[in-house]
């Protein structure tokens, strides 16, 4: 859901006089927005505005588990996790790599693309954020694919590497979370030596089968490493298989929106790899709903 500072300057930029309607889509159950604001869930508590609730699950029709799993965890109850269509590894914080990479080598013997797998993380530091998984999966997926490593300075890249775009970019349209792969390097001749430098990096990206060529600079600043991503950030996208890691060193940001939001992102399978106590500490963990606000009571 949009910010409140967002939704604000929506509106101001929309025409009074042509508008005559807006319908929002979302989530109540979800991570609500980075930014202030508790839009959707007040729009609907006000029970001023006409309001339709989806009772037919689409994204998950075949795979009923993973749907039981979500409203389990919405009434803050643990999953059952049957195995099927839904998993829960736990593990030590130290194994987890290894678990990580077992748990992808099955997916992708199973007929899983890379492309339709997901590992999604709470944190950016520790052994068990997503700066430490991203160096671990880049490594793991340029040997099973024999890449080339391009070196410039301390920066590592191959072809294929899985980027997340982090900036919007009206005129190449290209926006923010947008999830991509490096498909070529350009490179140019130094002026002073007849060694070639890094110039430009080409990333194809899925959504609307487009292409989009960084400079070097552009690419660093605007750009991530994506096999492993947040929560926040792969809100609102899905895919067939989604890997969950949980434990306890996200304990400030772990809730039952969170868990909810992460494991209803997969259509197919979803599994949770981390530890007991911090998935139980999670589900029971509804603080991501405290937030207070007062746009209800302007009606």
């Amino acid at each position: 859901m949009v910010s409140l500072e967002l939704f604000y300057h929506l509106l101001k930029g929309l025409s009074k006089k042509s508008l005559k309607k807006i319908i929002l889509v979302g989530d109540k159950d979800q991570l609500p927005a980075i930014g202030s604001g508790y839009l959707i869930n007040d729009f609907i508590d006000a029970k001023i505005f006409e309001t339709i609730f989806l009772e037919k699950i689409y994204r998950q029709a075949e795979n009923y588990q993973i749907v039981h799993d979500a409203l389990k965890i919405n009434q803050g109850l643990m999953p059952f996790f049957d195995g099927s269509s839904s998993q829960f590894i736990e593990c030590e914080p130290e194994l987890l790599k290894k678990e990580l990479i077992k748990k992808i080598d099955l997916l992708l013997e199973a007929g899983y693309d890379k492309k339709e797998i997901a590992v999604l993380s709470p944190i950016y530091k520790y052994q068990t954020g997503i700066d430490e998984l991203n160096i671990e999966l880049n490594d793991y997926f340029r040997k099973k694919e024999n890449q080339e490593i391009i070196t410039y300075h301390d920066k590592k890249l191959a072809l294929n590497d899985k980027v997340i775009n982090l900036v919007n970019d009206s005129k190449q349209k290209i926006f923010n979370g947008e999830i991509g792969y490096i498909s070529r390097f350009v490179f140019g001749n130094l002026k002073t030596k007849k060694e070639k430098i890094l110039t430009h990096i080409g990333v194809d990206f899925d959504q609307d089968k487009k292409s989009i060529t960084y400079s070097r600079s552009n690419f660093f600043e605007n750009t991530y490493p994506a096999y492993c991503t947040s929560v926040h950030k792969y809100q609102g996208s899905e895919t067939k298989a989604v890997i969950v890691v949980l434990f306890s060193e996200a304990k400030k940001l772990l809730s039952k929106k969170l868990i909810y939001t992460a494991i209803t992102r997969a259509k197919q399978y979803s599994v949770i790899i981390g530890e007991k106590e911090a998935l139980e500490f999670g589900i029971k963990n509804d603080s991501d709903s405290e937030r207070i606000t007062n746009i209800k009571y302007l009606w």
